[in-house]
């Protein structure tokens, strides 16, 4: 994971694409939180159930560019939302991110990473 953080954060990019496997009620893994991780704007598709685990203001939903039934993007009403995003607004989409981060919710995947960690420790001894 921290190779992929340092990619991103050593990167010149303001956005970082997470997206699931699939698409599926309660699917959520860490796409979402590395791109919460890397302090960029995440655009988040997978997870169908995605605001009753993490506030839509804390990213840019892409549930309404992606066609569930011909599997295609609209990919210029995306590009579209994107260039027309002015500084504030992806200043409060990263600070609400930010806040999300700290509560018990937000650091969901950093618990799940010390356990994994965990785990890893007693089986290599």
């Amino acid at each position: 994971m921290n190779t992929k953080k340092n990619a991103i954060l050593n990167s010149d990019c303001d956005f970082v694409l997470a997206m699931e496997n699939t698409m599926y009620p309660n699917y959520l893994y860490e796409k979402i939180w590395d791109a919460f991780n890397t302090d960029r704007v995440a655009l988040y598709l997978g997870d169908t159930r995605i605001e009753f685990h993490i506030p839509t203001n804390c990213f840019v939903d892409l549930r309404p560019y992606f066609n569930t039934a011909t599997k295609e993007f609209d990919l210029e009403g995306l590009g579209k939302r994107l260039r027309e995003m002015t500084q504030e607004e992806y200043d409060e989409i990263l600070n609400n991110a930010r806040k999300f981060r700290e509560t018990g919710k937000g650091k969901y995947r950093h618990y799940m990473d010390l356990l994994t960690q965990r785990i890893i420790d007693i089986i290599v001894k």
